[in-house]
């Protein structure tokens, strides 16, 4: 707990709360308290070559490694935090859910990227919204890892439909095109670290893929979380 007097008085009016729990923040503790921390369901898969979700993209597209901080389960705390972000605004805690991802791949193979790309959203959605959480994960990245951050090599030239409920055939088709490059994409680059929020049958991801490396740029994939495999 933090000696400091400022920070004592923002914590007794002002309490911070757990994103998991909903007990109070103290100290040095952020988005959730030390237990909920220990207890965040976590994949490890930045430490493993030939993972789940590498594995996963095989035969589709060419890319240098996939990972996930976080599997997303039902009732799950993974869960719980997202939805907090995307239905309740708090972006303070993407923000950190993007450190705490960053902190994890800074000294693994996905360290070495040369640029955080996060997939972006249409316009239009991201002004009824306000925000795109992909946007403020990868600006956590950043934070975490010093790697360059460019929310503009990215464009979402196509506002489609809700992923859920739909069929893997059926995501392919709707996010097929919704991507373009936007015009200071570096191509010869590589690789590049996309970002998402979740990553289920990886269909968004792709067709975002996609676009980099016909820009020649190289790719590798990394989510707060993924769907237990």
């Amino acid at each position: 707990m933090s000696n400091n007097p400022f920070s004592l008085l923002a914590d007794l009016f002002y309490p911070r709360l757990c994103g998991g729990c909903r007990r109070n923040l103290y100290g040095g503790e952020n988005f959730v308290c030390t237990h909920c921390l220990l207890d965040l369901p976590f994949t490890h898969y930045h430490r493993m070559s030939n993972n789940p979700l590498e594995r996963m993209f095989r035969g589709r597209i060419p890319v240098d490694g996939v990972t996930s901080l976080l599997f997303f389960n039902r009732g799950g705390m993974a869960r719980q935090l997202l939805h907090r972000v995307k239905y309740h605004g708090d972006t303070q805690t993407a923000v950190a859910m993007g450190r705490l991802l960053g902190l994890a791949l800074r000294d693994s193979p996905f360290g070495g990227c040369s640029a955080v790309v996060p997939v972006p959203l249409h316009p239009s959605k991201q002004r009824i919204r306000g925000f795109n959480q992909s946007s403020l994960i990868a600006q956590g990245v950043h934070e975490e890892t010093g790697i360059p951050y460019h929310d503009d090599w990215l464009q979402r030239v196509e506002a489609t439909e809700s992923q859920t409920r739909k069929t893997r055939e059926a995501r392919w088709d709707n996010v097929a095109t919704a991507f373009s490059a936007g015009a200071s994409l570096a191509g010869g680059v590589g690789p590049v670290l996309l970002i998402d929020d979740v990553l289920t049958t990886g269909a968004t991801l792709e067709a975002a893929a996609r676009v980099l490396l016909a820009a020649g740029a190289g790719v590798m994939f990394a989510t707060l979380a993924c769907s237990n495999r």
